[in-house]
């Protein structure tokens, strides 16, 4: 099935993250606070150009213990998505793939936990590109999700299993601070003809990417800033 694409424009911009809790408690970066909007891969002083094997990653995967007042588990049988159970392809696919909670590239490796408190059910799926030029294809990884925002920001369709997933808005959000490059992005989607929303978050950090999503209601949809907060304890 090809991607099919209701737009063009590119990403519209949006004022604050959103990492609101649904407690209605603002998310924050490991800064302590809200970044404001600037560019779309935020970059610290002293990037890592560590290539993290996939026999490394059990030290970086988030586990119970690790979020307050959250449980961590492993997911359920068919709440795990790989990158052949979505069908796209076109400008669209990275982008796709990570809605569909499937890494985006060619990972060499790669952990899942579900994260559930605060009223919400967040996925954390952390993968790696081991070995000579794995932080090259890290960044590829990321770089290729951002150019799908932006290519993809009016809508688009997907398949998962044999559901049809309609995405139709991606507006960018300000990323978290802390980690080597971070993008976070908002969807508006319709599941079986009912208005949801989403959000995404990328933090990477030498050839590891942790990828954080959280869907809810057209109301709200939220990432804890505890989450975040955790996984870039664990990636530091």
């Amino acid at each position: 099935m090809r991607v099919t694409r209701t737009g063009s424009a590119g990403v519209r911009a949006s004022a604050l993250l959103g990492l609101a809790l649904v407690t209605g408690c603002t998310a924050v970066g490991s800064g302590g606070g809200l970044e404001p909007a600037g560019p779309r891969l935020r970059a610290q002083a002293e990037p890592s150009r560590e290539a993290v094997s996939t026999g490394g990653l059990a030290a970086l995967t988030l586990a119970q213990g690790d979020v307050a007042g959250h449980t961590v588990r492993e997911p359920a049988p068919d709440e795990r998505v790989e990158q052949r159970d979505v069908e796209a392809d076109g400008p669209c696919r990275a982008l796709a793939h990570v809605l569909a909670g499937a890494a985006a590239g060619d990972p060499s490796g790669a952990t899942a936990r579900r994260v559930v408190g605060s009223g919400t059910a967040t996925s954390v799926l952390l993968a790696t590109h081991e070995g000579q030029g794995g932080v090259d294809a890290a960044q590829a990884s990321v770089a290729a999700v951002n150019r799908a925002a932006d290519e993809c920001a009016g809508g688009f369709a997907y398949r998962l299993g044999d559901r049809e997933q309609r995405i139709t808005e991606v507006t960018r959000e300000v990323a978290p601070r802390g980690a080597d490059q971070a993008v976070a992005f908002g969807v508006r989607m319709e599941k079986s003809g009912t208005p949801a929303r989403g959000r995404v978050i990328l933090l990477r950090k030498g050839s590891s990417i942790a990828y954080i999503t959280a869907l809810g209601t057209d109301r709200s949809a939220a990432v804890p800033a505890e989450v975040v907060e955790a996984q870039l304890v664990k990636l530091s």
